[in-house]
């Protein structure tokens, strides 16, 4: 079992809270809030990331599944923890849009790095359940890029869009229009938001 306290938290999303791998710097653990509650959703997730493995697509700009583990917290989920070069964790890209002066700062990194993410996306056939920008951290490295962290799979009762190529981009333009869309409603001040909206 591997023990965990608040001294390793990194942070929380809407259901799960993410913590530094006690052992192993290059991993993170996701412990559900409430274990009973929301584990459709994780297994689901899962599966998914398993079906991506069969496919051998990219991991590039998706952060890796590795492990179910047993934590004093509960039953738990180990994935690759993204960090920057100087070894902080990479802040979420909601980080950089919050403020007008790292949004300008890191403007030209920022717009290069949607655009990657996007020509990933539908090269790869990546599908969200929802792209939001708590779920993507920026990589500042050498070749600074956007990585998936959360939110990925498919809810398809029958998965038609991982049957067909042809859909499934249908499905992933459709999150990626959401995405910059809720971009514009969500940080309308922002001065990138003009640049954004053409990424469409």
């Amino acid at each position: 079992m591997i023990t965990i306290d608040e001294s390793l938290l990194i942070g929380k999303g809407a259901h799960r809270a993410c913590y530094h791998h006690p052992s192993d710097d290059s991993l993170c653990i996701k412990v559900l809030f409430r274990q009973d509650i929301n584990q459709k959703a994780i297994r689901r997730e899962i599966e998914y990331y398993q079906r991506l493995k069969k496919r051998d697509v990219s991991f590039s700009m998706l952060s890796k599944y590795v492990e179910e583990v047993q934590t004093n917290m509960g039953r738990a989920h180990v994935y690759e923890l993204i960090c920057d070069a100087n070894g902080d964790v990479s802040l979420s890209l909601d980080n950089y849009l919050e403020s007008d002066e790292m949004s300008l700062q890191y403007q030209d990194i920022i717009m290069a790095s949607l655009k990657k993410l996007k020509d990933y996306l539908f090269e790869q056939q990546i599908l969200t359940l929802t792209l939001y920008p708590r779920n993507l951290v920026l990589k500042l490295t050498n070749e600074p890029k956007l990585v998936i962290i959360d939110d990925i799979g498919n809810t398809e009762y029958i998965r038609f869009s991982e049957m067909s190529s042809a859909l499934a981009v249908k499905k992933v333009n459709r999150k990626w229009v959401r995405f910059i869309d809720h971009l514009q409603n969500q940080y309308p001040q922002n001065p990138l938001i003009n640049k954004i909206k053409d990424l469409k």
